[in-house]
């Protein structure tokens, strides 16, 4: 199916909304239209069906650049990826020939689809074209006004127990885990209890303990329960992670330290980086919008709650007879 020769063609799509009939309490609705047209060399065919590169290049960026040599890497993930853009673009001429864009609600989605992609474009070259192209000057003030900025993340001591899900049901897990805690409650050691019974093979033969490890490298909800604890020695309940249930018990909690520059130069550049890149957006959103320019016709802001289910004069009406 792929085209022997490089001809290049010319495609093109066009959005209109049409026009509602102005009723007596309307302004004359607006003509919304937007025409696309691009070129480029087809790639592959399918009756008059035609994907060209510019397509293909389209849909891949829209994947994280990082995952994009792996989505062609193989013949039949390219043919996989060229099947499924083929029956899009089909349906797409498709609705075409049934005049969907006939309807005005259709367009204008269709409209309101591509003026999101562009106006996401526009603002990303806007504020790339005005990023700097060294800003450790900046990033140094920063570090030097800051430095709690930087300070790196609590680690803390602790042992666990883990009963795992694994290969217990949730309802064997619970009975187990809370034995468990019965046992600790009337005063057996943790360590005791998580070199017979803990499934994390890691800590099993330390009796749970890890040491100096950073909160942000554990289970979301086993962080949140240990940084509740208050004083060296208190034990949680049982606590659910993805792995299992846990009890946990804090040993030490590591004060934060500020790091050197030298340490945190990286993550204090995209500070700065994307600190600028704030201040363009701000800037360029303040040139656009000019809320005192803004002008509602009237009695269009409450025909369009209506449509979605709030009636503004039953909402006052309740609140007056609250009153």
């Amino acid at each position: 199916m792929i085209e022997s020769t490089a001809k290049r063609l010319v495609v093109a799509a066009v959005i209109a909304v049409v026009p509602l009939a102005a009723s007596a309490q309307q302004e004359t609705p607006e003509n919304v239209g937007l025409e696309i047209s691009y070129s480029s060399e087809p790639v592959v065919r399918m009756g008059e069906v035609v994907l060209t590169h510019a397509d293909l290049d389209a849909h891949m960026s829209q994947l994280p650049e990082s995952d994009r040599a792996q989505a062609v890497s193989s013949i039949e993930r390219v043919d996989k990826l060229l099947q499924n853009l083929l029956l899009q673009k089909a349906l797409f001429e498709d609705a075409r020939d049934t005049e969907l864009l006939a309807d005005p609600a259709m367009a204008a989605l269709a409209t309101n689809r591509v003026m999101t992609a562009l106006a996401d474009e526009q603002m990303k070259r806007h504020v790339e074209s005005q990023l700097l192209d060294d800003y450790e000057s900046r990033a140094r003030e920063l570090y030097l006004a800051n430095p709690d900025r930087f300070t790196s993340r609590q680690n803390y001591d602790f042992t666990h127990v883990l009963v795992s899900t694994a290969e217990r049901t949730e309802a064997e897990a619970m009975r187990l885990i809370l034995e468990l805690h019965d046992r600790v409650q009337n005063g057996e050691s943790l360590e005791a209890v998580a070199r017979e019974h803990s499934d994390d093979q890691a800590s099993k033969d330390d009796g749970g303990a890890y040491k100096n490890h950073p909160l942000n490298r554990l289970d979301r909800n086993f962080g949140r329960a240990l940084a509740r604890l208050e004083e060296p020695g208190d034990v949680t309940g049982p606590v659910r992670s993805r792995f299992g249930w846990h009890l946990i018990r804090l040993d030490k909690q590591h004060g934060a330290e500020t790091p050197e520059w030298e340490e945190v130069k990286e993550q204090a550049l995209r500070y700065a980086r994307q600190e600028h890149a704030d201040r363009i957006r701000q800037a360029y959103v303040a040139e656009l919008l000019d809320p005192d320019a803004i002008n509602v016709v009237p009695g269009s802001i409450e025909r369009f709650q209506k449509r979605h289910g709030f009636d503004p004069q039953q909402a006052r009406q309740a609140l007056q007879d609250a009153d």
